[in-house]
């Protein structure tokens, strides 16, 4: 069985380089991964890496989501 670690907002924010508040938006505006348990919430490590990667793989539809965002 594979367990992977859960991270808190200020963990993954600091290996994203971004602040709290930016992850923040990007769960409520981008659909960043983000598990709900109870009242916390956490982040699993390789599936913000693969958010991450679609999001540069495709930079033109990440672009056009921060327009439609901007709006």
């Amino acid at each position: 069985m594979n367990i992977e670690r859960r991270v808190n907002k200020k963990a993954i924010a600091e290996i994203c380089g971004v602040s709290p508040r930016t992850i923040d938006n990007w769960v409520r505006l981008k659909g960043f991964p983000a598990l709900k348990i109870g009242s916390l919430t956490r982040y699993l490590i390789s599936d913000v890496e693969a958010w991450v990667a679609r999001h540069q793989a495709n930079p033109v539809e990440a672009a056009k989501e921060e327009e439609a965002v901007a709006s």
